[in-house]
């Protein structure tokens, strides 16, 4: 006859609650690109306000892609972050009148494309950031990748901007 173990055991077995661990962590990583920029309240208000003086409103608008779909574009104002946008999304935001630089970038790949604009008062510019397709070959390598292009580039990351419309848009 055999004798009872006196080891009792408690809760799941220690390989689940790794696993468990590890998606949680994954799945908060994914997230982090998330958070930030306006909310879609924020937005519609700031749309349908006229443009202070002395000031342009550039309009983003980042169209859907599977390239950096999980990727949010960091946006940012003459060196300050004013936006966060996801695969499909949009952004709104007042810049002053004369000389801007508009930078696209992303936590997960090296490099920043920089746009410059030249916003004259009272303009509404609309401004598509999307997946830069050079950046894919690149990245295959991984971060070395990345950074190769970047470093070979004076534009580089994983998003590339253009303005699509100025004026009364």
């Amino acid at each position: 006859m055999r004798k009872a173990s006196s080891c009792a055991t408690h809760g799941p077995p220690r390989s689940r609650v790794a696993v468990r661990a590890a998606i949680a962590v994954f799945a908060g990583l994914a997230l982090v690109g998330c958070a930030g920029g306006p909310t879609p309240e924020e937005t519609a208000a700031l749309v349908a306000a006229p443009i202070p003086a002395g000031k342009a409103r550039v309009m983003i608008e980042r169209p859907s892609s599977v390239l950096y779909a999980a990727a949010s574009a960091t946006i940012e104002l003459n060196g300050q972050k004013v936006a966060s946008v996801g695969s499909g999304g949009s952004a709104v935001f007042d810049v002053p009148a004369g000389a801007n630089k508009i930078a696209a970038s992303a936590w997960s790949y090296p490099g920043t494309w920089t746009l410059p604009l030249e916003a004259k008062a009272g303009q509404t510019y609309k401004v598509i950031v999307e997946a830069r397709g050079a950046s894919f070959g690149p990245g295959l390598l991984g971060p070395v990748g990345g950074m190769i292009d970047a470093a070979a580039n004076d534009n580089a990351g994983a998003f590339q901007m253009r303005v699509a419309r100025a004026g009364g848009v």
